[in-house]
């Protein structure tokens, strides 16, 4: 009797054991991505570009492994707009793993959207009824 327990209790505790083991503290995602624009100022070697970020603060990044064979298809020039997507490394580099051109119509502070749309929409509205009045009276005069 005690044999015929015994096989489907071990093979009970095994798939325990496996279930369980898979149930470990969660891995890191990765490194947190941060967004940024700027003026591309140039390539300064095979490694690294330099970007003026907004705030007229030159920045070195260094070029991930997909952007070092592509970046020259790229086309960037000096002073060209661009947005791009880096993160910080253990040894303090920033690594750029996306650029690109930015938009003409979007601003180049990304981060202060928000609140340069607010008061600029409020100031464009005030604009727009002042020129609605005027066009009612310049019609009343005609």
């Amino acid at each position: 009797m005690k044999k015929r327990y015994l096989i489907p209790l071990v093979t009970l505790v095994v798939l325990c054991m496996v279930a369980v083991a898979g149930c470990g503290p969660d891995e890191p995602a990765g490194p947190e991505m941060m967004e940024g624009s700027g003026q591309y100022v140039g390539q300064v070697d095979g490694n690294f570009v330099e970007i003026m970020l907004p705030d007229d603060e030159a920045k070195v990044f260094q070029l991930s492994d997909e952007l070092k064979e592509g970046l020259a298809e790229l086309g960037l020039v000096e002073n060209d707009a661009v947005n791009f997507t880096y993160y910080e490394a253990e040894d303090g580099n920033a690594v750029l793993v996306s650029i690109g051109l930015a938009d003409a119509e979007e601003p180049a502070d990304e981060a202060g959207d928000e609140d340069v749309e607010g008061p600029a929409g409020e100031a464009d509205e005030d604009a727009e009824e002042n020129v609605d009045e005027g066009d009612d009276s310049e019609e009343s005069e005609e």
